[in-house]
């Protein structure tokens, strides 16, 4: 959402600190700017569906914090049936107002996804949906789960179910976008936080190493898709190392038309190195770390 590295500012965890339960100091510091402030100071409509968790104070909702529409809840987990009845803090929003929400959560957010899509169409748009899906608790729609009772493993198989509801939700945003014959005027990334927490959820990180919670590549090797038809050239794979930090100057370079350029961001406008003109790498390092573990990663070989 800022395009800097956390070292920055000192947000670090997902949880409230210790003496703090209901996240009264918790969140993006005040002071920084996210991706929906940025775009919306370039004339963009912006809205989010899906998982908010950057504060849950009404200061820190993401309508302070540059979004126009926020469909989606606030903090960690969040059930795919009904309300969360062992964190009645942490139920459904329309900007500030608590709904109650029918559908299974995965289909409820593609649903306010595509009207936001229809709705915006005709002026520039920024949409950030964070689905929760494939994230735990394990629930998918009974029909959903049918299509994959060849699986003997119990947690396999809802994971498959969750998954394909993802795709699926995927799928019905970009025929959304194309509906609305936007597609080669849309960027869309897809993108996961971390790699998939093995033991919890049956998931498979192979033939990385280590998964969620660790600095092994399992835990910070992650899908990071683009599409933009006639601009980035299609089944195109760069080879190069990146990071999530490069979305926010790519994005702001292909809303504004022309290079943003703003030295207190630490991610790269990776467009010149996938349209063609730029050929070195975009980093010379790449950071991971917490407040007690930092790795560093030379992009370059070593020689010896």
């Amino acid at each position: 959402m800022t395009g800097k590295y956390q070292q920055r500012f000192g947000f670090y965890g997902n949880e409230p600190p210790p003496g703090d339960p209901h996240g009264t100091a918790f969140g993006l510091p005040m002071g920084e700017r996210t991706l929906g402030h940025m775009l919306r100071h370039q004339g963009y409509a912006t809205g989010i569906v899906g998982k908010w968790h950057l504060g849950f104070t009404p200061d820190r909702f993401p309508l302070k914090r540059g979004f126009q529409e926020f469909f989606g809840f606030l903090d960690s987990e969040h059930p795919y049936f009904g309300p969360d009845l062992e964190n009645p803090d942490n139920l459904i929003y329309r900007g500030y107002n608590r709904v109650t929400e029918p559908q299974y959560l995965t289909r409820a957010f593609v649903r306010e996804a595509v009207s936001f899509i229809q709705r915006h169409a005709s002026h520039p748009f920024f949409l950030y949906a964070p689905f929760n899906a494939t994230h735990l608790p394990l629930q998918a729609e009974p029909a959903m789960l049918a299509r994959f009772a060849h699986i003997a493993d119990t947690k396999r198989r809802y994971f498959s179910a969750m998954l394909t509801h993802l795709d699926e939700a995927v799928g019905a945003i970009i025929t959304a976008i194309r509906a609305v014959g936007l597609e080669r005027d849309t960027l869309v990334v897809f993108v996961s936080d971390n790699g998939c927490i093995t033991a919890k959820s049956s998931c498979r990180n192979a033939p990385l190493r280590g998964g969620k919670f660790n600095l092994w590549e399992g835990g910070i090797r992650v899908p990071f898709i683009l599409s933009w038809p006639g601009t980035i050239g299609a089944a195109r794979a760069y080879r190069q190392p990146v990071s999530a930090l490069d979305l926010v100057p790519t994005l702001l370079t292909a809303a504004k038309g022309a290079a943003y350029v703003d030295p207190s961001l630490d991610g790269v406008n990776l467009l010149p190195y996938l349209t063609g003109p730029a050929a070195s790498a975009p980093h010379d390092y790449l950071f991971w770390g917490s407040k007690t573990n930092l790795i560093i990663r030379d992009i370059h070989p070593l020689f010896c």
